[in-house]
């Protein structure tokens, strides 16, 4: 089954950014990814759309995390850029509509297999749920210790 570190891209890693809203942070992310060659131009708004009926904020213990993804006729090559922020942005929670979730870790997930997919969605879910991880993946500095922690927990 897919694993989140065979798709996770160290150019497509993006630390410490600043967002006014999710809808920014998300445009961002598609731009530098169809930037990169891997999604259609058409990526971001399919991004956008997406989350407004189907909201992908999960609350964990410590912060908030979004996995966002589109369907796959805008992605290119497959992979999963990811984002720490600065400050939170509020993200509509998964399954519970109405409510919020404040998010400062996002994995945005471009796949063109419906079973690699649901691969990294277990992966991303298994490593949310690891408390003290999230917080230390936000914290890191390096692209280069964030792809070397995202092994290690794929690793155990």
């Amino acid at each position: 089954m897919a694993k989140l570190r065979d798709y996770i891209r160290e150019d497509l890693i993006f630390l410490e950014i600043e967002a006014e809203n999710d809808k920014a942070l998300l445009k961002f992310v598609a731009e530098k990814m169809a930037a990169k060659g891997v999604v259609k131009d058409s990526f971001g708004d399919a991004l956008i759309e997406r989350e407004g009926y189907a909201p992908t904020g999960l609350k964990t213990d410590s912060l908030g995390v979004a996995i966002p993804h589109a369907e796959p006729q805008h992605v290119i090559e497959p992979c999963v850029a990811a984002a720490t922020l600065k400050k939170p942005v509020v993200f509509g929670e998964m399954g519970t509509p109405g409510s919020e979730v404040d998010v400062r870790l996002v994995f945005c997930i471009a796949l063109v297999d419906g079973d690699n997919h649901i691969g990294i969605l277990q992966d991303v879910i298994a490593l949310i749920t690891e408390s003290d991880l999230v917080p230390a993946l936000v914290d890191l500095n390096s692209k280069e210790e964030f792809i070397a922690m995202l092994k290690t927990f794929g690793d155990q």
